[in-house]
């Protein structure tokens, strides 16, 4: 099965991602904060990591940086509210970005192009 990390402070929006991942057939593990969703790489092996990229005390681009140096080599699809998040994605080398608020439809299409990148470039 497809292991997902989430790693969002908003609780409502961790919540919806949580249901509609689930509600797609994947195994989602939550975290709240960046340490939190760190430890959890580890111990859950994720095939993704949905990622928001403004939190308390770790970011989203600190995040991705300290996953890197601990040669985490997993494909992250950042969140956030920000118009410029497709270039902050780009930046990041995420495979993938969501506007928040999300369309649930495009949200759960990102996610399945961040999971499979080469059958989204035949599509």
């Amino acid at each position: 099965m497809t292991r997902i990390l989430i790693v969002e402070d908003d609780a409502a929006i961790r919540r919806l991602a949580h249901d509609l991942l689930v509600d797609e057939g994947f195994e989602v593990f939550l975290a709240e904060t960046g340490e939190d969703g760190l430890a959890a790489l580890g111990e859950h092996e994720p095939n993704l990591v949905l990622l928001d990229l403004m939190m308390p005390l770790m970011d989203g681009p600190t995040f991705a940086t300290e996953m890197e140096r601990r040669q985490h080599d997993v494909p992250i699809v950042v969140l956030s509210g920000s118009r410029d998040i497709h270039e902050i994605a780009s930046s990041m080398g995420a495979a993938g970005a969501i506007l928040k608020p999300f369309d649930i439809e495009e949200f759960v299409s990102a996610v399945r192009r961040a999971l499979d990148p080469e059958r989204s470039a035949a599509g």
